[in-house]
């Protein structure tokens, strides 16, 4: 039964990754722009890391309720174990929690790490880059840590 509950961990936490990977390779342009307006690199992981985390949490409460609809139909085949175990009931949505914040570790920590002008694709000397579109404001991306060192450069 561990090696079933091993298993299932690996595969929870496997396609969080995939999950959030894939959302923070779309939005990578968003975040690039965020950070070019000074935002911190501690908030960009967090924000990662709040999407993961409400996922899961969403999960974890599907799958309650899933298991308090259809607990009748496992209670055969439960050994010594009542259908409503609390300690299960409160370490399962834990540990699977757990899992899948460090799942979503790498791809927070990928975004965080970000450079706004390498995702933006094209500079100028002065460290101007494209027109990004956020709504319907446009917003400049400008580097000024770009232009410093272009100055000097020169």
């Amino acid at each position: 039964m561990g090696a079933f509950a091993a298993i299932a961990s690996l595969l929870a936490a496997i396609g969080l990754f995939g999950v959030i990977s894939y959302l923070v390779s779309e939005r990578r342009r968003e975040l690039a722009v965020r950070m070019a307006l000074l935002a911190k690199r501690g908030n960009i992981a967090w924000m990662i890391l709040r999407e993961g985390a409400v996922l899961t949490l969403t999960g974890c409460t599907v799958g309650l309720a899933a298991f308090a609809i259809g607990s009748k139909l496992l209670q055969s085949s439960l050994y010594q174990v009542s259908v409503f175990d609390p300690l299960t009931m409160a370490l399962a949505p834990s540990a699977l929690t757990l899992v899948a914040l460090l799942a979503c570790h790498c791809p927070a920590r990928r975004a965080m790490l970000l450079d706004p002008m390498v995702v933006s694709g094209t500079s100028d000397a002065a460290g101007v880059g494209d027109i990004e579109w956020v709504g319907s404001v446009s917003v400049h991306v400008y580097c000024p840590h770009r232009e410093s060192r272009d100055h000097f450069a020169s």
